[in-house]
């Protein structure tokens, strides 16, 4: 999951929550890094704004976060079943895995 402008925030995590409650498997992409947590618009703004000005970046570390997925021991993941998935920003970054030719099931993008 690509989570919306604000990245991993307690709102992004709740809607993994309820995925994962579902049955599945949801990693969610941390695109900013561990000290970035934007606590308004100004913030995820600027964190966001480096990523969409250059694609290049964004795609590296999304198809980062996929491999940390598919790398990870916890849950069984099965390649076959993957799907990538975001809003907003998380729906672009989402379209760009997609244009990056990443191996997913599908690609799901909410007002990307």
């Amino acid at each position: 999951m690509a989570p919306n402008w604000m990245g991993v925030s307690a709102a992004a995590l709740d809607i993994a929550r309820q995925v994962a409650g579902r049955g599945h498997v949801v990693l969610v992409a941390d695109l900013y890094g561990r000290d970035v947590r934007p606590q308004n618009g100004d913030e995820a703004g600027a964190a966001m704004m480096p990523l969409k000005n250059d694609r290049a970046l964004l795609r590296k570390r999304m198809q980062a976060a996929l491999a940390a997925l598919r790398g990870q021991a916890l849950a069984a993941v099965y390649t076959t079943r993957q799907a990538a998935f975001g809003f907003c920003f998380g729906g672009c970054c989402v379209l760009e895995l997609a244009r990056d030719g990443a191996e997913l099931k599908a690609f799901v993008s909410f007002h990307g």
